[in-house]
Order: structure tokens, then C-alpha cells, then sequence
């Protein structure tokens, strides 16, 4: 008898009954405190939603197997017992599975649909019309990557537009930018601060994400390579904008701005009180919250050159750099720990 496939609910209770801890869990796989050896802190189990699969990414472990071979190990079933172990937890789940599913369509409409018309509409002008083009293009983002994320174009206003969704791909509106000065407006009612820009596609890669500031870095994160990066559109976090990360991902890398703190000086600093203010960098602060906020994860920080240069050529965001130098700071990010002992300014 051999069970090909299970149900995400089945897992989960399969995981629970058995005693490993779930930490959080991602579109594809749950992330647990593995029970092979001592992880109290990072969680390095990975279990499969669908298969059941288990590997615990610590050096120092490296266990993996089937979840049959799991509920072996955890309970000393032999593989019959453990089988029918699984099956007994899919027959409970028959219950309560509609009831849950009534509860994901209620939690839905939290998002106000966007008419979806309008973005096709705006779209379509974008790839009829040039100037449009010509801006995004001499912001190095290609015209592939404008289709892939449905940019926009509004004549009247010689306004890009590129449109935001819920985190199970609900079109919520548009955030948008003059191509002749540095103007945004979005569209009315948009509620920016309850969703992450390019969550619905980010959390289909698996369960890393790169949490940049702006739909603009995420583009450009997607031409370097990277599908899975995410915006929080704007310089502020929410509890909206957590509970999505905890529900999706597992493993977080911060690529949030590098600002010239000479150029956040506040006239009255209640941080700087009685000194004078000396400037701050909100990006930096901004990825300081969201590692605070993300206790039970993975947080990285993009780094080009550890311990002398943050972003290369004095880039303040991913926009300000290469294809090759996203890549670098992807590749060479560093953890939380590190990066806190390092606390560049």
C-alpha cells in the first residue's frame, strides 16, 4: 500500500499528532523545528504540503525521508501502522474541510476588487503608445517585463501605472508615477499597507522572498533572475504586511534602500533630542522593523561586499544597479546576526 499524495490539512495534523513544532509555513512546504537534532531557534525542517517529504537544511543534521518514514521515526509504528496513521487524519479532515474553505472565501473580500477593465485598458495604451515605453525602457526595464507585470500607461496624465494585488491575486488598483517628474498617485481607495506588491507570484517560487520598498525594484529583481521578489510600496510596515510573510514564506532577504542620511535631517528629532539631528536612513530602519517583526524566520540582508560596501557604486535601491550587482547582493547576502554586528550606517 503506498500513499502517492496528500492533502496539505492531513500533513499538517499528521505533523502536530507526531510532536514537531510548526513554525510557519510557505505555499508549498511547512518549516518546523527539526526533531533530529537541537533547533530551538531557526527552524531547518522543511515538510512537503503535497508530498509529505522532509530534509532539514542544517549542516549539522541533514535528516530526510518521507513523512511515512517520519511518523516511523517519531512513534515507532512500524510502516502499516504508520500508513494508517496518515489515513486516519484524512478521514478526520472530511469534516471540517468545507467549513474551512467557507472561511478562506469569507476572509477574501477584506480586498475591494479592482475593475479589471480599466488595467487591461491602460495596458494595452502602454504597448500601443511610446512614450511610455521609452520611460520604462530608460529605466532598464524591457518591455517583457512590463507585459509580465501588466504596466500601464495613461495618456492624459503621462502616468505609468502598475497594477497591485492581493496576495491571492485580486486586482486592488495601481500605484502610478509621472514619466515627467517625480509625481505618484495611485488609484483611489487603494489600501497599499494591507498587501505586498507581487506576493500572488512571489509565494508560487517557493519560500524565500526579497522584500524591496517599490514595484520598480521588483521589476528590476525579475529581469536579474529573481521572480520572488516583493514590494511593501513604500517605507512603511503593517501587521497586514507581516501576517502575509508569516503565512508565505520562510526565509527573508531584506533588500530595502541605502538612503543618504544627510538627506533625512528633521528640524525638531525627538530620536536625536537634545543633539542636533545628523540625518537618518529610513531604508535601513525599515529593514530593521521587519527583522524584529519576523522572529521565527530566515532574515538575510543583500550585501555586496560584506563588511566594507552595502550596494555597489553608491546604488540607493536595487533600480540603481545591474543585473550582475543584484545578483552579487543576492548571492553574498548575509544573516541578521552578522549584519547587526556589522550595523553600517
Amino acid at each position: 500500500m503506498k500513499l502517492i499524495g496528500y492533502h496539505p490539512h492531513q500533513v499538517k495534523d499528521v505533523l502536530k499528532d507526531i510532536g514537531v513544532t510548526i513554525v510557519s509555513e510557505t505555499y508549498n512546504d511547512f518549516t518546523c523545528l527539526c526533531p533530529f537534532h537541537s533547533n530551538r531557534n531557526s527552524p531547518a525542517l522543511s515538510v512537503s504540503k503535497e508530498r509529505g517529504a522532509f530534509v532539514c537544511f542544517s549542516p549539522e543534521c541533514g535528516e530526510s525521508g518521507s513523512l511515512i518514514n517520519l511518523i516511523r521515526r517519531m512513534t515507532s509504528r512500524n510502516e502499516f501502522e504508520a500508513q494508517r496513521f496518515v489515513l486516519m487524519r484524512s478521514a478526520m479532515n472530511n469534516d471540517n474541510f468545507s467549513d474551512e474553505i467557507e472561511k478562506a472565501l469569507l476572509e477574501e473580500p477584506e480586498y475591494k476588487e479592482f475593475d479589471q477593465e480599466l488595467l487591461d485598458r491602460l495596458h494595452s495604451q502602454f504597448m500601443q503608445l511610446p512614450d511610455g515605453i521609452a520611460y520604462m525602457n530608460g529605466r532598464g526595464l524591457s518591455s517583457e517585463t512590463c507585459e509580465t507585470f501588466g504596466v500601464g500607461y495613461s495618456e492624459k496624465r503621462r502616468m505609468i501605472t502598475v497594477p497591485v494585488h492581493s496576495p491571492m491575486g485580486l486586482p486592488m488598483g495601481f500605484v502610478g508615477r509621472s514619466i515627467d517628474s517625480k509625481n505618484f498617485q495611485n488609484s483611489p481607495g487603494l489600501a497599499k499597507n494591507s498587501t505586498i506588491f507581487n506576493s500572488h507570484r512571489a509565494k508560487k517560487q517557493g519560500g524565500t522572498v526579497i522584500i524591496t520598498e517599490s514595484s520598480f525594484d521588483v521589476m528590476s529583481l525579475h529581469q536579474a533572475g529573481y521572480p520572488h521578489g516583493a514590494a511593501l510600496l513604500g517605507g512603511n510596515l503593517s501587521k497586514p504586511q507581516i501576517d502575509i510573510i508569516n503565512r508565505y514564506f520562510s526565509r527573508v532577504i531584506l533588500f530595502t534602500d541605502f538612503d543618504v542620511k544627510e538627506k533625512h535631517i528633521a528640524n525638531f528629532c525627538r530620536r536625536c533630542k537634545p543633539e542636533p539631528c545628523e540625518g537618518h536612513n529610513p531604508g535601513r530602519e525599515l529593514g530593521i522593523k521587519i527583522s524584529q517583526a519576523l522572529t521565527s524566520k530566515e532574515v538575510l540582508w543583500a550585501c555586496y561586499d560584506y563588511g566594507n560596501i552595502v550596494y555597489p557604486d553608491g546604488a540607493k535601491d536595487v533600480t540603481d544597479m545591474s543585473e550582475a550587482q543584484i545578483q552579487a547582493c543576492v548571492s553574498n547576502a548575509v544573516s541578521n546576526y552578522e549584519y547587526m554586528l556589522w550595523n553600517p550606517k
